[in-house]
């Protein structure tokens, strides 16, 4: 008899998802307008946005859950979906892990792993192995009242790989658990699925979840794809200033050109992209937190501390200044010893380049 493929023993087996135009309106309201992406097979790729921007439903749409308007979509060289064609979820070869875990209450932990097998493996190896990779084994006969929320999910990843999925799709799956056990179980899902070879599409309004876990970002805004880049990328060198805004704090800058150069209340800039696509909208210089810092020796920017937040490693400091008689914020990351209170004047400097976007 076979044994169960083992699926950290195949590198080969996540497929890449395709879509190519992909378009769906519920009624009057656009959800998703004209995407193409392109995931890469293996990789672990996030859907990222605000609430409403259509990231579900685009998840929805490559689960086989709902059909596009326009557009196709391919799972490597297989097409699931087009205006032709359209194959159930069932028989995509994708598994999906949703926000609550949905296990079936009546069911134990191995009899929730096993229930998608064909009936002769559900009490045999393929269980037992998912229950060890996520780090079960010993809970096997529970009912899923009996675990944590934690654990819940962790069983429901299990049930999901144990029908060895080419593509694994994560429906928000930690956000409803405490601040310290999601970041316990992002670690240990990003590792689950490292070993198993599947590639994953994680859901989330969450930008630490989606920059930690990601090997790539696709940045979803109004129905459309904003950009869709690493996390470093993403975080570094975005397309636009919304896309800056929206990633991590942002200083954007109003700045004013120079001759050949550009100049902001810092002085004369160091640009090290620009990403600006139309020359007549006002135009701003990208600056993170962490390229500003204290105690310039009074040749920086004079401001006011207006707010304090305290993070454990370290502090971001709202700082007040004037620009052309208005006043504006800067959003500075300090020490955790950081020792300067509301109200205190302080000299600020700026460190690196920048990148030049168009107004929000």
């Amino acid at each position: 008899m076979t044994q169960p493929q083992d699926p950290t023993s195949d590198p080969q087996a996540g497929l890449p998802v395709h879509l190519h135009s992909i378009s769906k309106s519920f009624g009057s309201v656009q959800a998703v307008s004209n995407v193409n992406l392109d995931v890469p097979a293996g990789s672990f790729s996030a859907l990222l946005g605000p609430s409403g921007c259509g990231k579900t439903t685009l998840l929805r749409l490559i689960a086989g859950f709902d059909s596009p308007d326009r557009g196709s979509i391919s799972l490597g060289d297989r097409l699931v979906v087009d205006g032709d064609t359209f194959v159930p979820p069932e028989r995509r070869g994708v598994g999906i892990v949703p926000q609550e875990g949905a296990l079936f209450p009546h069911l134990s932990v191995a009899e929730n792993v096993g229930f998608g097998l064909p009936r002769e493996e559900r009490d045999g190896t393929r269980v037992r192995e998912m229950l060890q990779l996520v780090g079960l084994a010993d809970l096997a006969k529970r009912r899923p009242h009996e675990l944590s929320g934690g654990q819940q999910q962790r069983v429901a990843l299990a049930r999901c790989l144990a029908t060895r999925p080419s593509v694994v799709l994560l429906d928000e799956p930690f956000a409803a658990l405490d601040a310290t056990l999601r970041t316990e179980l992002r670690s240990e899902t990003k590792r689950v699925l490292r070993e198993s070879g599947a590639t994953t599409i994680l859901v989330t309004h969450d930008q630490d979840e989606a920059l930690s876990m990601a090997d790539r970002v696709a940045l979803i805004r109004n129905g459309t794809v904003a950009q869709y880049a690493s996390p470093a990328v993403l975080y570094s060198d975005p397309v636009d200033a919304w896309t800056a805004a929206f990633v991590g704090e942002a200083n954007l800058l109003p700045v004013m050109t120079s001759g050949e150069g550009f100049n902001t209340l810092f002085g004369p800039l160091a640009v090290r992209a620009d990403r600006r696509t139309d020359a007549g909208a006002k135009s701003f210089a990208l600056i993170r937190p962490e390229q500003l810092s204290f105690g310039g020796d009074g040749v920086g920017v004079d401001a006011i501390v207006s707010e304090l937040t305290f993070h454990g490693h370290d502090y971001l400091v709202s700082a007040d200044t004037v620009i052309d008689s208005s006043k504006f914020t800067l959003v500075v990351r300090a020490p955790a010893w950081f020792s300067s209170s509301i109200g205190d004047r302080v000299n600020i400097s700026m460190n690196g380049n920048a990148v030049l976007v168009n107004d929000l």
